[in-house]
């Protein structure tokens, strides 16, 4: 991951001014925390005891019986929420193959077009309301354009 946040670094070093800022400033963010994940056990005592705070976790006087009767019925509620949707697919295989047909695509014809199209489609495959498939597609469509007026990029257009 920091490799990659450095090459990106780099690279945005050749775009245009107003389109360099975001991933300079994410890649260093990455660059940063991940550095800082590499080498924690390195840090001084006085740093790693601020960065990497243990939580405990009080689970009271519930026994072992009692959590295993509720990771049972948790389970089975899971199970039957995914077969409720009687798709052909798990929704997990699902959801990663339109982020894949997203990502292509919004390449491929511009990111202001397709992502109305996939956030359509993938809320009518989980069966939600017309009225939630509404708001959720407007305001995918108000965050692109945001990304673009803000930006200053080309969402319109992809490569085609």
């Amino acid at each position: 991951m920091t490799g990659i946040s450095v090459y990106m670094f780099v690279e945005s070093f050749t775009f245009h001014p107003d389109a360099a800022n975001f991933p300079q400033i994410m890649s260093s963010s990455v660059i940063i925390f991940g550095i800082l994940l590499l080498f924690k056990n390195y840090l001084p005592e006085a740093i790693q005891k601020y960065l990497m705070q243990e939580q405990t976790i009080d689970v009271g006087s519930v026994g072992d019986d009692e959590i295993e009767e509720d990771l049972e019925e948790t389970g089975e509620k899971l199970k039957g929420s995914a077969e409720a949707l009687d798709r052909p697919i798990h929704p997990s295989l699902f959801t990663t193959i339109v982020t894949i047909l997203y990502l292509v695509s919004s390449y491929l014809f511009g990111l202001f077009w397709m992502t109305p199209i996939v956030v359509v489609g993938y809320l009518v495959w989980f069966k939600q309301p017309w009225w939630k498939i509404g708001v959720v597609t407007a305001v995918s469509i108000i965050a692109v354009y945001g990304f673009i007026e803000l930006l200053n990029m080309r969402f319109f257009s992809g490569v085609l």
